[in-house]
C-alpha cells in the first residue's frame, strides 16, 4: 500500500497541496492539517483536530443516516432487545432474518438466525442490526468512495446467506458502471459522512425493489487490498480528487463537531416497538 500512498502524496504535491502519509500517527497533531487514517488511531485528546476515519459511527448509526437521506436502503431494525426484534418476523413475514452484528469483518459476523435462536444471541442493542433476507441476487456491489468522489465499483459473487461458502472471500474484481442518478446520491451521502469524521467508505448494495439497496456502509478500515494494486490509476485519480475536495470544503469537519453529530443520532434513534 506504501507505493499508492507514495504517488497520492506525489500527485497533491503537484497540485500545489502539501501533503505526507505516515505508517503510524503523529505523536502531537496539528489543528492546522488535516489527516486522514485508513485505520482508527489512538483517540487523539483535542476536539479540534481535522481528524478522519475513526471509527465514530456504529453499524446502526451509519444506516441511520442513509436512511435519514432517503436513499434506496434495504429494510433494516436496530431493536431495543431481543424480545423486541422477536417481531421482525411477522413484520418481515420469514422464518429467518439476518442478524449483522456491529463488530464484524467480511461478513463473518453476518449470519441467519430463527426465533428458536434468537433468544441466545450476543446482540448489542443500537449498534447490531436485523435485516430481512432478500430473495434476489446474492451478488454485492460494492462501490468504494472518497468524500464526494465515488471511485469505483465491482460486483462481488457473493453466495446465499444459507450457502456454507457465505463467509468464504470471494476476490472477484468486475468493474461496474453506476447509474448516474445512484452516484449522484452516493456523492451526496459522502458529504454527509464527512461530518461524521468520514473521509474514504464504501457502500455494499444488493440487487433490491428494482433496482440497488444499500445494505451496509463501510467507513473506517475500508478494504484495499483487492482494489489499489488492481486498478491504481483509477483509485488515484479519485482518490486525490476527493481528498482535494474535503481539503477545499468550505468548513472541515473537526473532531469535537463530529463526536456531537453522532451524540444527537443516538438521541434521534427509536426502537421499532416504542
Amino acid at each position: 500500500m506504501g507505493r499508492f500512498l507514495d504517488l497520492v502524496a506525489m500527485a497533491l504535491w503537484t497540485s500545489g497541496l502539501e501533503a505526507s502519509w505516515s505508517r503510524s500517527a503523529p505523536d502531537a497533531f496539528d489543528e492546522q492539517v488535516v489527516y486522514v487514517a485508513h485505520d482508527p488511531v489512538a483517540p487523539p485528546r483535542s476536539p479540534g483536530i481535522h481528524l478522519f476515519g475513526q471509527r465514530l459511527l456504529n453499524r446502526r448509526q451509519r444506516l441511520q443516516i442513509a436512511s435519514r437521506l432517503g436513499l434506496a436502503v434495504v429494510p433494516w431494525s436496530s431493536p431495543c432487545s431481543l424480545d423486541c426484534a422477536m417481531g421482525l418476523f411477522d413484520l418481515w413475514e420469514t422464518r429467518h432474518i439476518l442478524w449483522k452484528r456491529d463488530e464484524s469483518f467480511s461478513r463473518k459476523g453476518v449470519r441467519p438466525v430463527t426465533r428458536a435462536e434468537l433468544p441466545g444471541l450476543d446482540f448489542e442493542a443500537g449498534a447490531d442490526v436485523f435485516m430481512p433476507i432478500l430473495q434476489t441476487d446474492p451478488a454485492t456491489i460494492k462501490v468504494d468512495a472518497f468524500f464526494d468522489r465515488v471511485i469505483a465499483a465491482r460486483r462481488f459473487d457473493t453466495k446465499s446467506v444459507f450457502d456454507p461458502r457465505f463467509h468464504q472471500t470471494v476476490a472477484t474484481v468486475e468493474w461496474l458502471d453506476l447509474p448516474a442518478p445512484l452516484t449522484e446520491e452516493l456523492a451526496a451521502l459522502g458529504v454527509v459522512l464527512a461530518s461524521y469524521g468520514c473521509a474514504y467508505w464504501s457502500a455494499d448494495l444488493m440487487a433490491w425493489n428494482g433496482g440497488l439497496g444499500i445494505i451496509e456502509l463501510n467507513t473506517c478500515s475500508v478494504g484495499r487490498k483487492l482494489t489499489w494494486p488492481f486498478a491504481e490509476r483509477l483509485y488515484l485519480r479519485g482518490y486525490c480528487s476527493g481528498l482535494k475536495r474535503l481539503v477545499g470544503h468550505s468548513d472541515p469537519c473537526c473532531l469535537g463537531e463530529a463526536l456531537e453529530r453522532v451524540r444527537r443520532l443516538d438521541e434521534e434513534h427509536r426502537c421499532p416497538c416504542s
